[in-house]
C-alpha cells in the first residue's frame, strides 16, 4: 500500500499527515489535483459505460438491469451476515 500512496503523492495527488492522536497512523487527504483526477476519472468511466450500454437493445438493457439488481440483492445479504 505505501508504494501505491508514494505514487500518488509524487503525483501530488494526495497529501500524508501524521495523525494527531496515533503518531503511528498517517492521515491520507486528497489534494485539490487528486480530486480534479477522480472527477476526470469517474467521467470517463461514466462515458465508457453509457457506450456500452448504447450498443445493447433494449432486451438487453433489461437483462443488464435485472443482472444487477441481482447482484445488489447478493451484496446485501453478504453484508447482512457477519463475518466467519
Amino acid at each position: 500500500m505505501s508504494r501505491v500512496l508514494a505514487q500518488l503523492f509524487k503525483k501530488a495527488w494526495i497529501e500524508i499527515e501524521a495523525s494527531p492522536e496515533d503518531l503511528r497512523k498517517k492521515i491520507v487527504i486528497l489534494t485539490s489535483a487528486g480530486r480534479s483526477k477522480v472527477k476526470q476519472l469517474h467521467l470517463a468511466a461514466d462515458s465508457q459505460v453509457q457506450a456500452a450500454l448504447n450498443t445493447l437493445t433494449p432486451k438487453e438493457c433489461k437483462t443488464v438491469i435485472q443482472g444487477l439488481s441481482l447482484y445488489t440483492s447478493a451484496l446485501g445479504k453478504c453484508h447482512a451476515k457477519p463475518n466467519d
